[in-house]
């Protein structure tokens, strides 16, 4: 049997958001007698950072709008140590929305599209922890070029912390010869 609580909050999203879920949600969930799942819905977010788009080999500013959810599973205690975080768990989060891309280059094309992000955290009993995570753009440029960008990032660690596994494979495709 499952019990389902919904929370509304806000918060900063990709990887520093699952933990403040994972720290947050864990000790409610430990304490209870039953598995549980907590689903986090934020709402509409807007964010705009500065930063290196591969791609293009040049800084940007990109902005983002999206609606993440993130949904936290947890077992009931079970007799393991929760100050090794060996608590078995699952989160998942996912994003989409669209994207803007303004390189600080004005030699460059500006590039307006769509974006998906999706992540997944992962603990059995024995302390074995998995990370994966996905990211794809695919955006049209001011000059008719198309970029495609896609992220896939899978990791794990054994219980004493030592990366067993780690994969992390950036593609770019569809510039135009200018944006290259």
């Amino acid at each position: 049997m499952r019990r389902f609580l919904r929370a509304e909050l806000v918060l900063p999203t990709g990887v520093l958001a699952l933990m403040i879920i994972w720290v947050y949600c864990l000790p409610a969930i430990a304490s209870s007698a039953l598995p549980m799942t907590v689903a986090i819905r934020t709402g509409p977010q807007t964010q705009t950072t500065t930063g290196y788009i591969s791609c293009l080999g040049a800084r940007a500013i990109i902005k983002r709008r999206y609606e993440p959810i993130v949904h936290v599973t947890a077992a009931a205690a079970l007799g393991v140590s929760r100050s090794r975080f060996a608590l078995p768990y699952h989160v998942i989060g996912s994003e989409t929305g669209s994207v803007e891309i303004d390189p600080l280059d004005s030699q460059l094309p500006t590039y307006t599209g769509r974006f998906a992000s999706w992540v997944s955290d992962s603990s059995d009993r024995r302390g074995f922890f998995a990370h994966a995570d996905t990211f794809t753009i695919v955006a049209k440029g001011s000059d008719g070029s198309t970029l495609i960008f896609n992220e896939t990032l899978h990791m794990a660690m054994d219980a004493e912390g030592n990366i067993t596994t780690t994969f992390d494979g950036p593609t770019c495709q569809g510039l135009s010869a200018r944006a290259r």
